[in-house]
């Protein structure tokens, strides 16, 4: 994948993930089948989009979060994991425009890139 920029909007808010209700999950599983059948295929931002915006409406998070993302020219942005945080994959001169949405949340913004190397020994 290329090394795009990636976002992480932290919110002030803490989440535990045992709290989760793991019911609502499930009634979204046919969904999350699909953002892995697209994963899988490489389509990963559409991935992304989908699972994220699933996993944080049903989880009580806010998703104008990742579609504020979206709408500022992220290429992708979704709940990362079980939240609180939310990722956005963006092309060099859309960094600021997410960044700028994202300000108007309660939190704060890590700006890291892709990792395609993976974990590895040093």
């Amino acid at each position: 994948m290329e090394r795009f920029p990636i976002l992480v909007y932290m919110p002030d808010e803490i989440s535990k993930s045992g709290s989760s209700d793991v019911n609502r999950m499930k009634l979204l599983s046919p969904l999350v089948e699909s953002a892995f059948e697209m994963a899988r295929k490489g389509d990963y931002f559409k991935a992304l989009n989908l699972n994220g915006l699933l996993y944080s409406a049903t989880l009580g998070f806010n998703e104008q979060i990742a579609i504020e993302a979206l709408d500022s020219g992220a290429l992708a942005s979704g709940l990362s994991g079980t939240g609180s945080a939310f990722v956005a994959i963006c092309e060099d001169d859309k960094v600021d425009d997410v960044k700028d949405a994202w300000s108007n949340f309660e939190g704060r913004i890590i700006e890291t890139t892709v990792d395609n190397d993976g974990c590895k020994f040093i």
